[in-house]
């Protein structure tokens, strides 16, 4: 055992992760008043470029969480173009584009109530985790780092780091849900293995205002 502080009693459930799967899973047992304590060791925002769209699957359980209009009116031009174009360079030739309707033109699907939206994780994380935070029962730590788990009969003792302080403690849940992404330290502290190439592909995402 760790050389720390004794355990405390905690929520039923620690989530690892404060991306939009780990928001959402605490969004969604917070609902069904499951407690749940959610850390993240990343500070409380989201800057770096990342999502273009939400998909259609994705604005469906927004749906049920009573979020989609407000991912619908974030802030995202309704009269703004949508299509992805396909071009040897900014000021090149197009090779081709793939056309979506813009927002104010409506939907109809008979496959779907919603349909894929522009909205990037810089904005849509935040939209989860007010309504995370809103919700009895649920508890989120940011800038909380996970050193260590040990598993018993009983449940499972997590080795926290608070990184604003420097401070480590212990917990005790019943379940430990990894959502921390590629590189998750869930997956490597229970020895699971990634297969195939660790790295498909590179690619940057910027926003650019011209």
């Amino acid at each position: 055992m760790k050389n720390i502080s004794i355990p405390t009693p905690s929520a039923p459930v620690v989530i690892v992760g404060g991306g939009p799967v780990g928001l959402a899973l605490a969004c969604d047992l917070g609902r069904r008043k499951v407690p749940v304590l959610l850390l993240e060791q990343r500070e409380d925002c989201t800057e770096s470029a990342k999502v273009v769209v939400v998909g259609v699957r994705t604005m469906e359980f927004c749906r049920q969480l009573a979020l989609a209009e407000e991912i619908h009116n974030w802030g995202f031009p309704h009269d703004h173009g949508l299509d992805s174009v396909f071009v040897t360079s900014l000021d090149g030739y197009e090779l081709g584009r793939v056309k979506t309707p813009r927002l104010r033109e409506g939907f109809s699907s008979r496959f779907s109530p919603e349909r894929e939206l522009p909205c990037p994780q810089t904005w849509f994380d935040p939209i989860l985790k007010r309504h995370a935070a809103s919700l009895p029962g649920v508890e989120l730590r940011y800038q909380n780092r996970v050193e260590w788990l040990e598993q018993d009969d009983d449940g499972v003792t997590v080795g926290v780091t608070d990184i604003s302080t420097g401070r480590q403690y212990s917990l005790r849940t019943r379940y430990v849900i990894g959502c921390d992404g590629y590189s998750s330290t869930v997956r490597s502290l229970l020895g699971i293995s990634m297969r195939g190439h660790p790295h498909l592909d590179v690619s940057v995402s910027v926003y650019v205002r011209i």
